[in-house]
């Protein structure tokens, strides 16, 4: 996968390997597969609905960005996105 922040958001999701139930954190989940690695990911019904709402939006599981990152040469900082605003 090639990522370009520029032009397209990336919204990442849990996989299912790395958490089996349903996380508790997160607005009612579906399970998709993703589109890079074809994995299946919890994807919440906020993160569809800014899919929905918004143009160049996509959801990919968490570790497909990260490995898409790490290999274009991106710096990650390990964030706990609860502390987001």
């Amino acid at each position: 996968m090639t990522l370009n922040f520029k032009k397209t958001l990336y919204i990442g999701c849990i996989p299912l390997w790395a958490e089996p139930n349903h996380p508790t954190d997160q607005s009612p989940c579906i399970i998709q597969e993703c589109p890079t690695c074809s994995e299946k990911m919890w994807v919440s019904q906020k993160k569809r609905d800014h899919q929905d709402s918004h143009e160049n939006v996509e959801i990919h599981c968490l570790k497909c960005i990260a490995l898409s990152a790490h290999e274009q040469g991106y710096e990650l900082d390990i964030q706990n996105i609860a502390e987001m605003q």
